[in-house]
């Protein structure tokens, strides 16, 4: 993937991790990085030009998991709140502070259904076992602390007065 590719982490509630304040984001939102990837979805174009399309992704996707898995816990009432937006080369520039070589990838992995997908994972190789704790929670914060630098792109489908985007305790709250 391109350096100047921009990327959108989609927010959801419930979220795909617990998080330590009900509804807040955290550095918790973050944490897939680690197992299975955090998913992201690349906009190619001008974010003015694609928000529609995003949104309406976004929204097919938290469609999807409310029918695909209803009894599971939280799935049957998922609901897509916006997106973060970030450039892959901002991703891959976050380093530790005492480190010189970046920890984090992006990959493109299109998936059938969703062309758009890609994943950041973090690579903790290596690492004994009080390191790889403190590289974790570093690099979940530095991905806190980039997406919040950003706007938030609330979702269309919902008011900006909803009850579940004020919980995200976000300024920055951009009308979609």
């Amino acid at each position: 993937m391109q350096g100047c590719e921009s990327l959108a982490r989609f927010v959801t509630t419930p979220p795909c991790v617990s998080r330590p304040l009900p509804g807040a984001i955290s550095d918790s939102d973050f944490e897939t990085v680690y197992t299975h990837g955090m998913s992201v979805q690349r906009i190619r174009a001008r974010w003015k030009t694609q928000k529609k399309d995003a949104h309406r992704r976004a929204e097919a996707l938290a469609a999807l998991r409310r029918q695909s898995k209803p009894d599971e816990t939280g799935f049957e009432t998922r609901q897509y709140l916006g997106c973060f937006h970030f450039r892959t080369s901002e991703v891959r520039e976050i380093l530790l502070s005492d480190e010189t070589t970046p920890r984090l990838r992006v990959y493109d992995t299109a998936i059938r259904g969703n062309r758009m997908h890609a994943e950041v994972f973090a690579d903790d190789t290596a690492l004994d076992k009080k390191r790889r704790k403190h590289v974790r929670q570093e690099l979940r914060t530095r991905l806190l602390a980039l997406a919040l630098t950003q706007n938030f792109y609330k979702s269309p489908y919902l008011a900006m007065d909803d009850p579940a985007i004020r919980a995200l305790g976000i300024e920055g709250v951009v009308q979609a």
